[in-house]
């Protein structure tokens, strides 16, 4: 399978883990997962009733915590285990409408290990509205990036009513890749899992044709064929995700299956 094509962090494998689902020394070891991305931190720690998941025959409910751990303690207790892995490590920043993403940023910088920061705009913010604005992640990007030389990826929700001007403001604003496909928002929480698979497809398909940077498909991959289906249709990578409630490491085996076509 060829590496992928984030010239900035390059990766041997279109196959990442998506925020949180794999603790990294679980795979660190691992040279068939392209990355692992982190759980979400934010600059400080808060607090919230635990998340509340259903399952289904083909999804997943979700009604996510308002908790979120710190940057700094992570880095504190991780920043080895990260520069020790073998698979790369993205560490996903959860923005929040404080700003505080930028005092997380800078904790990340000069930090051995991570390769890349996954500047999450789909979840967690308090007003909601800050992926629903270009000039707002635009304005978010740059200021990340004024203090932290990380490489940036953006991960965007499902909904977006205009999901190209964002993908726009992500290029102008230097991002390096969006991720698409964060979850299914419904009155009761967030849809995951396979039946997420199709509406995220269609969504991969229609923004691929022109998108101004590449593409990471993450929703219901739960089998090769759903991760080559996403590749074919523009995808530069995936990212698994709920799968790795049944499996720890269906990402590392949907890897190998793509490595060995």
């Amino acid at each position: 399978m060829s590496a992928t094509p984030f010239s900035a962090f390059p990766l041997m494998s279109r196959v990442m883990v998506a925020a949180g689902c794999v603790p990294v020394p679980t795979l660190q070891d691992d040279v068939y997962v392209g990355a692992v991305v982190t759980p979400s931190y934010l600059w400080k720690a808060r607090s919230g009733a635990r998340s509340d998941v259903h399952e289904t025959a083909a999804a997943i409910l979700l009604q996510p915590s308002a908790a979120a751990p710190g940057i700094r303690d992570a880095v504190r207790r991780l920043a080895r285990v990260w520069a020790a892995s073998r698979a790369k490590v993205i560490v996903s920043l959860l923005v929040d409408e404080r700003g505080g993403f930028v005092d997380a940023a800078t904790q990340l910088e000069g930090v051995r290990g991570p390769v890349a920061i996954e500047l999450n705009v789909a979840w967690g913010a308090a007003d909601g509205l800050v992926a629903e604005d270009p000039q707002l992640v635009r304005h978010t990007l740059r200021r990340v990036m004024q203090v932290c030389r990380l490489p940036v990826i953006v991960k965007l929700p499902n909904d977006l009513a205009d999901p190209e001007a964002t993908l726009d403001a992500c290029a102008e604003a230097g991002a390096v890749g969006v991720v698409v496909g964060a979850g299914v928002p419904t009155g009761d929480g967030m849809l995951l899992g396979p039946a997420t698979f199709p509406l995220v497809l269609e969504l991969v398909r229609r923004l691929a044709r022109d998108a101004p940077l590449p593409l990471i498909a993450c929703g219901g991959i739960a089998t090769a064929a759903h991760a080559r289906a996403y590749l074919d249709a523009g995808a530069a990578a995936v990212q698994v995700g709920s799968a790795h409630l049944a499996n720890p490491y269906a990402a590392a085996e949907i890897a190998r299956e793509l490595a060995a076509d």
